[in-house]
């Protein structure tokens, strides 16, 4: 036997003292294999992540965080924010899963009755999950909401889906043009490392497609960068798969 006597939690009423997990789990996945050329800046910038958390997020949560096999500074720190109740779960694989696999474990892993998923070089602002939740909820039909707008709402064949089927529900008001402001295509562009300019020369006649039922507004979109989704629709997702071999990304649908 590995030990003598009685485990000291089963003398007390464990469903009294049970601490239950929070209704809303945020998660992101960390790969941050060294510190120099690419990644020269990768801990700074994962310092702001989690700082532009805390600082624009008023729900209760809790931070879930899969280490994809980053260096062992940035396991370091991690390690401290873990033992600092920053993080709640906390979870480390020596090999890098790609995104794709370690995001099928923090969606089918995540107890929350929402999953709000980010990469960790997102910098939040104030009211990104408040709008989100809002959003969801006034749209069930909504797989998952991305807090940033992507311009061109009918670029994609489940877009163009979507935007049928809600021209067809009289509940939604369906508005369609150059709606999204250029500074929300302007920050997702520079992430990438192009300009507006070069955006707007690229997409000279796109459609951008806006949804307002009630009082609640939304744009027809979606990112994989960051989302909020309900968890019994995760269960009819996963897992995540790359279905073109020729992909040299993980495509997140």
């Amino acid at each position: 036997m590995p030990r003598t006597g009685r485990h000291p939690l089963k003398e007390k009423k464990i469903i009294e003292d049970q601490i239950l997990p929070s209704p809303i789990t945020i998660a992101t996945i960390v790969y941050i294999p060294t510190l120099s050329n690419y990644w020269r800046n990768a801990l700074e910038v994962l310092k702001l992540f989690f700082k532009s958390l805390e600082k624009s997020t008023s729900h209760k949560y809790d931070l879930m965080v899969f280490d994809n096999g980053s260096c062992s500074e940035v396991v370091k720190y991690l390690t401290r924010l873990n033992r600092n109740g920053v993080i709640q779960y906390y979870i480390r694989s020596d090999k890098n899963l790609r995104k794709l696999g370690a995001l099928n474990y923090l969606l089918k892993s995540a107890p929350g009755d929402y999953v709000s998923f980010a990469d960790s070089d997102v910098y939040f602002l104030d009211g990104w999950l408040d709008k989100s939740l809002e959003v969801l909820k006034k749209f069930p039909e909504a797989g998952k909401v991305t807090a940033l707008p992507i311009a061109g709402g009918n670029t994609t064949k489940i877009s163009s889906q979507f935007y049928e089927i809600a021209s067809q529900d009289p509940s939604i008001k369906v508005k369609t043009g150059s709606i999204i402001p250029d500074e929300y295509i302007e920050a997702h562009n520079i992430s990438t490392g192009k300009s507006l300019k070069d955006y707007n020369k690229k997409h000279p006649d796109r459609k951008d497609i806006e949804l307002k039922r009630g009082n609640v507004q939304a744009y027809l979109s979606g990112a994989d960068f960051q989302f909020t989704i309900r968890k019994d629709a995760i269960k009819d997702v996963l897992p995540l798969i790359i279905e073109n071999s020729q992909d040299y990304f993980d495509p997140i649908y």
